[in-house]
């Protein structure tokens, strides 16, 4: 019976830190600030490679002092925030594709697709975004996205072997990412 104790003891614990390393890896906790006249000037260059206008006012944008590569629109205050190190990293082209595929979640938000249909059908959200970048733009941002999910693995790898729920994270995001690759080369074949 002690044995045993012990052993759901463990378990818990084990899960927590599996919760803990998780969220070290993926998190994207921090402040969100207002644009410096260099990230600013960055995005305006990032834009000017859209072939596309959007049809809704020009957001404003945020950038989040974290250590994850991530970006989101806030569709409530047409926002777009990107984290520090997209901005700081990525090159135009890639902050262009980053910047298509939130402004495309805010049009799908203004056509009135649920917020749900747009997570189940990320792709589409990329090939709304290649349609006002390009699919060469839209490529380049996935396949950098992939690289940087990679990169996490390879740098964590040592806690990602040991921590199962971290591995499986990174193994569904490089998966999603070679899926939505695959659906923006075909939709423009």
């Amino acid at each position: 019976m002690v044995r045993l104790k012990l052993f759901a003891i463990f378990i818990v614990l084990y899960c927590f830190a599996n919760i803990i390393v998780d969220l070290k890896l993926y998190s994207c906790v921090g402040p969100a600030v207002v644009v410096s006249d260099v990230y600013a000037n960055k995005i305006k260059v990032a834009r000017d490679l859209f072939i596309k206008p959007i049809n809704f006012p020009e957001p404003k944008y945020r950038i989040k002092i974290t250590q994850c590569y991530n970006a989101w629109a806030s569709y409530q205050d047409n926002t777009i925030v990107i984290s520090e190190p997209v901005i700081k990293n990525f090159s135009t082209k890639e902050l262009a594709g980053i910047l298509g595929h939130e402004l495309a979640h805010i049009q799908a938000d203004k056509q009135k697709v649920s917020v749900a249909d747009q997570i189940d059908n990320h792709w589409k959200i990329d090939v709304m975004g290649a349609e006002l970048t390009s699919k060469e733009v839209m490529i380049k941002k996935l396949n950098r996205m992939l690289e940087e999910n990679d990169n996490l693995f390879k740098t964590n790898g040592f806690l990602m072997y040991y921590f199962p729920l971290s591995y499986l994270e990174h193994t569904l995001s490089r998966d999603d990412f070679m899926f939505r690759i695959k659906k923006v080369n075909d939709h423009f074949k």
